[in-house]
Order: C-alpha cells, then structure tokens, then sequence
C-alpha cells in the first residue's frame, strides 16, 4: 500500500522529515482501524486519493482526544502545519 505524503505524489517537496511523519500518521491509522486507508482502491486510486481528498482520519468517538489530535497533526496536508521531527 502507498502511504506516500500528498506533496510528495505532487511532486513539489524533496524527501524531508515531514514525510516521514505522514507516513508514521497512516501507520497509527493502520494501527488504530486494522488495515490501512483506502485497502480496497487499486494503486493508482489511492494516490489520486492522498493528493486531491482530505486526509484519513480515525472514529474520535473510539480514542483520545490527544489521539486524535496527533493522527490530525501528523496527517496535514500542508507540510508546513504538519509534525516535524526537529
């Protein structure tokens, strides 16, 4: 499964960090749901899904709200808003 950054997939960022961070976000999704975002889609569909739809979230109602909150910090599209590891 891709679990490649949006920015990535648009080819407008370097590697840094930053992915690294959105691709740790997707595991805890993984974690967290059983399987990762989009398991059914075929390749190509998954990332049109990662660059032009918001990103994967998980059910707030079954975790923290620090939880939540670092899935929704760790998965923002934006690079700049994202985690970092600095």
């Amino acid at each position: 499964m891709c679990w490649m950054a949006p920015e990535m997939i648009r080819g407008k960022q370097k590697y840094d960090n930053k992915i690294d961070v959105w691709s740790f976000g997707i595991f805890v999704v993984e974690l967290a749901q059983g399987e990762p975002p989009y398991i059914n889609e075929q390749q190509i569909r998954v990332l049109y899904n990662i660059a032009h739809n918001p990103p994967p979230s998980i059910d707030k109602t079954k975790w923290s709200p620090e939880f939540c909150n670092f899935v929704d910090m760790a998965l923002q599209k934006d690079p700049e808003e994202r985690y970092n590891t600095d």
